[in-house]
Formats: structure tokens, sequence, C-alpha cells
């Protein structure tokens, strides 16, 4: 058994599913709510610790913006570490043994249920006139970069460096300006979109944009 499978089986059992499209090397999981919320679950080691030890970050969204660097966006309770969650600050896992393993496993199976819990109180939020617009502006630049890749008839096999190319001309055009970050962030969220989101998740999205259309155009 590899080092991390006592993880990955934990989330799978639980019903999260490794994000086909990852911006870094960190294994992330996902798992969409009723409401169409993204619950995504990050693994993190640290090199501070001799042992390797590991901390779980949640990340609650409308999208799979695991890749995006500035939480600000969007209310506090959607970017959490799992000692937050917890009530105790910042925790970081031993997993030499069994029971720190068994440890670990429970503490993510708690500090999940707590995230899935607190997603409808998050959508209110979200969904608010006039709250978070700059997330809002983001997801409406999302979706035109969606509808854009899936005119090009991109199949889920297709290397992401490809789509970082077919995109670089829309981002421009939709006014984001171009940095390597920028277009790995609307690239990957766009093919997870794409191929994880259900009907609920991206009717939710259009909720959010058409705010910003209806703004723009008024």
């Amino acid at each position: 058994m590899k080092k991390n499978d006592f993880i990955n089986n934990q989330l799978l059992s639980m019903g999260y599913l490794p994000l086909p499209y990852n911006k870094d090397r960190n294994k992330v999981f996902y798992k969409e709510m009723d409401n169409g919320l993204i619950v995504c679950v990050g693994i993190e080691s640290s090199s501070l610790y001799q042992d390797r030890r590991k901390t779980v970050s949640f990340y609650t969204a409308l999208s799979y913006t695991w890749a995006m660097y500035s939480p600000i966006l969007l209310p506090q309770d959607c970017y959490l570490r799992i000692g937050e969650i917890l009530g105790k600050n910042d925790l970081w896992f031993q997993t030499t043994t069994k029971e720190e393993k068994d440890f670990m496993c429970q503490s993510i199976q708690q500090a999940a249920r707590i995230c899935e819990k607190q997603s409808k109180i998050i959508l209110h939020y979200i969904l608010k006139e006039n709250q978070y617009v700059e997330y809002k502006e983001y997801i409406c630049r999302l979706n035109c970069i969606i509808d854009f890749v899936k005119k090009q008839g991109i199949t889920s096999n297709a290397d992401i460096s490809i789509i970082y190319e077919v995109i670089k001309p829309v981002l421009k055009r939709i006014g984001v300006p171009l940095s390597k970050h920028t277009t790995k962030l609307y690239a990957v969220d766009a093919m997870n979109c794409i191929h994880c989101s259900s009907d609920i998740n991206k009717q939710q999205r259009k909720i959010i944009a058409s705010e910003i259309i209806s703004v723009t155009n008024g």
C-alpha cells in the first residue's frame, strides 16, 4: 500500500472523488453537494517536519478553484484548514502508526461532515445581491471559457497544455490579464467543471453570472 492510500480510501468511502485536473502535485478530492456547491479536499505535506506530517484543507465554492490563491474572494468559511474546523488551531498529523492514521481519518470524516452541513449557509451568502462581486465576475468569465472550450470539441483526454493555448485569446478578449497563473487557473477550473459538474451546479453558476451580466448591460 502506498503511503497516502489510507487517506485516499477514506475520502473515497465518504463519496469524494479525485479531481481529474489539478494545478500542482498535491492530490485533491471533490464532492458536489445537493445544492450544487463543490467541497474540495486537499492533502498537504510539510518538509518542516522530519516525518513529513500532513494537514488537510477544505475549499467550498461553485467551481473547482483549488488553484485560486485568493480565498478573500469568498466568505471566510469557504477556505478552512482542518484544525480551524475542529477548533484545534493548526493541526498536522503524524501517520507512522495505525493509531495515527486512524486518528487522521476520523478527523477528516468529522471535518468533512461539518463543511458539508455549512454548504447551505455558504450558498446563501454567495447568492446575496451585491456581495462577493469579484467572485461572481470570476464565475462569469469562467462560464465564457467553458462555453468556448465545449465549442472546440476538446475531449477529456486532451493534454492540459493544449487547453492553456486554446483559451488565451478568449481570456484576452474578456479582459483577463494574461499570466501563467491565470491561464492555468481558468483552464484547470473549466475542464473540471465540464467533466465533473452536475446540472444543478451549472444552473447555480448561471444564476451567479446573470447578476454580473445584468449589471453590465444595465
